[in-house]
Parts: C-alpha cells; structure tokens; sequence
C-alpha cells in the first residue's frame, strides 16, 4: 500500500511540472505604431521562437495632427521575448533597429529624427 502511495505521489508531481503553464501571464501580441508616411515591413525576432514578418501601413497627417497606423504582429508570442524589431521601408532612409536584453516590451513606434535617420523606439524612448 505504501508503495502505490508513493508512486500515486510521484505521478503526481510529474504531471504537476509537465503541464501547460495555463496560469502564467503571456506577453501580448507585437505591436507596431507607424508614425512614418511610408508603409513597409517588419521582423519582430524572439529568443527562441521563430519570427514574425508582416506588413505596416503608413502614418499619416492632418489638420489635427500625426496619426500612426497601428499594426499588430500576426501570431501570438505567448513566452516569448523580443529581440529586435527590423523595419525596411518602402521608401525612404534604413530605419535604425530596436533592442532589447529584456523582451517584455510589446508595443514600438517607427520615428523620424532630427537627424533624418527613423528609428524604432520603445515607448519613452527618443
């Protein structure tokens, strides 16, 4: 009897770590904010996960100012982490790409800057 406790004890622990981690809070979709007037398309990479390639729309300007069109990565990053966001423009200067050590960050804007190279930026970050 003692032994079959001991085993029904062990399974569980088992199947306790081997489960889907359906408690963990997961990182949100990639999502890009396009404040350039030139579509273009992205590569959001992670750490070991594949990467997502798709498309951005343009930002765009009016008489009540700049609007970025918001873009979202396609697939769902679950656990993984952002390395780096590569974005080539239709047209237009290389665009300075971000990264990051720590990964956590789902949304980035494509900026210009004062010297004329766009860049992308993590929110708060010029």
């Amino acid at each position: 009897m003692k032994i079959i406790q001991m085993l029904a004890g062990a399974a569980f622990m088992t199947s306790s770590l081997v489960s889907p981690v359906a408690g963990v809070a997961q990182h949100p979709k990639a999502e890009i904010r396009n404040l350039l007037p030139s579509m273009g398309t992205v590569t959001v990479s992670y750490m070991a996960c594949r990467p997502d390639v798709f498309r951005v729309g343009a930002g765009r300007q009016d008489s009540k100012g700049l609007h970025a069109a918001i873009n979202h990565a396609p697939s769902r990053r679950g656990l993984c982490m952002i390395t780096r966001v590569h974005v080539q423009l239709d047209r237009g200067p290389a665009v300075t790409d971000f990264t990051s050590s720590s990964g956590s960050r789902a949304s980035v804007f494509i900026v210009g800057s004062r010297n004329g190279t766009p860049s992308v930026n993590a929110m708060g970050e010029r």
